[in-house]
Formats: C-alpha cells, sequence, structure tokens
C-alpha cells in the first residue's frame, strides 16, 4: 500500500494575472489535504479509483488497445472522477512510453478541503487530488518522478479537463509552502505531449513557466 498527501492553496495575489502564460501570482499551501492510497490487486483484475469526494463513488476502468479507458456506457468518465482519471491515464502514457508492464491497482482519493456537506472553500481539492494521485501512482509503478516531474505531469492531467487552468494551485500542491509562480503556455505544452509524447513533455521546455519558494512571512 502506498500512500500520499498534497496540500491545498490559497492564493494571495495575483489570481486572475497568473492566467496568462508568464505572469506572476503569490500562493500558499494550507494545512488542509487531499490524499491518495494506492493498492495493488491480483493480476488480471480490473484498476478501479474511489473517490469519497461525492459521497462514495467507484469507477472501474478496463483496456482499449493500450489506453485505459472507463468501464461505462459509451465510455464516458464521471464528473467526479475527470482530474483522477486524467492523472492516472497521463501516468499510463508514460508508463508504456518508458516500457514498464502495466499492473492493476485500487487507488482510493479523499480530501478534507471542504465542508462535511460537500461544499467547497476553494482551496484547490481538484489540484492537490491531482497531485497526491500523480505522487501515489508513480511510486506504485516506480516511475522515478522529480517534484517538478509530478507537477509537469499534474499539469498536462489538468490541461486536459481545463485548458485554461493556471496550474498555481498544482504548484502549491506539488511543492508547498509559499510560492512565486509563473504559468506556462498550456497551448505549447498539451501540443508537444500531444506530439512527441509524455516522456518528452517532461523534457522540453515549458515556455513562461516559473517556480520560486518565497520565505513565509513573519
Amino acid at each position: 500500500m502506498i500512500s500520499c498527501r498534497a496540500p491545498g492553496k490559497l492564493f494571495i495575489a495575483g489570481e486572475y494575472a497568473v492566467v496568462e502564460p508568464g505572469h506572476l501570482a503569490v500562493l500558499t499551501a494550507v494545512d488542509r489535504y487531499a490524499s491518495a492510497t494506492v493498492t495493488e490487486v491480483s493480476a488480471g483484475a480490473a484498476t478501479t479509483l474511489r473517490s469519497d469526494l461525492h459521497g462514495g463513488v467507484s469507477l472501474t476502468l478496463g483496456r482499449d488497445g493500450d489506453r485505459l479507458v472507463p468501464a461505462t456506457p459509451e465510455g464516458a468518465v464521471p464528473a467526479a472522477f475527470a482530474y483522477v482519471f486524467a492523472a492516472v491515464s497521463v501516468l499510463d502514457r508514460l508508463r508504456g512510453e518508458r516500457g514498464i508492464d502495466a499492473r492493476p491497482y485500487r487507488l482510493a482519493v479523499s480530501a478534507d478541503l471542504g465542508d462535511a456537506d460537500g461544499r467547497k472553500f476553494g482551496l484547490g481539492s481538484s489540484a492537490a487530488v491531482t497531485v497526491a494521485t500523480v505522487a501515489a501512482v508513480g511510486r506504485f509503478l516506480a516511475l522515478g518522478l522529480s517534484a517538478m516531474d509530478r507537477y509537469r505531469l499534474a499539469m498536462l492531467a489538468t490541461i486536459e479537463v481545463n485548458p485554461r487552468a493556471s496550474g498555481g494551485d498544482v504548484a502549491v500542491s506539488t511543492w508547498g509552502g509559499w510560492l512565486a509562480y509563473g504559468s506556462p503556455d498550456r497551448a505549447v505544452v498539451a501540443a508537444t505531449a500531444a506530439a512527441d509524447g509524455i516522456d518528452a513533455a517532461l523534457r522540453a521546455p515549458w515556455p513562461g513557466l516559473s517556480v520560486r519558494p518565497l520565505p513565509t512571512p513573519t
């Protein structure tokens, strides 16, 4: 069993400016977290995802050739799993590109970034869940990911769901603490991944991206 967690975020300044590539925002992590736990299952079993974010829901995954697909009517991804499914799909593509054998697993995600009745506080629960998922599944697949790799993979997954997302919340959920963050050109990033693959996108320049830790104010 592998468990990882990632903090939520607060924007201090620049929440709208940072949507434009290269423009800066200041953010800080908060002491509320999302968690992801991966448990290996027997060979031949299906990979399953479970989330407590919507009252406890599950999604079973199958394969269409070399792609993970939801075992739902018409292969639709339920909204509750949009970011988690994007994250595991990006990781699965990277696994395939690196020639690592697929292994089924059970992934459970949870978060304490909202109220008990499901109301969100704007603390970046989607980003934190995505980052925690990347960290846990990446360790399970033995991908040897650095912090920058985890940020980039979580950002690639986020772009698939929301192409305009700045990724400030993704950065803070990855590194924690206080950050000055400039967003990358998401169109360039997505095009690189589509044309050259996920591994190439991890190594390529990301125009506009800037991540700088800041000292905690007194």
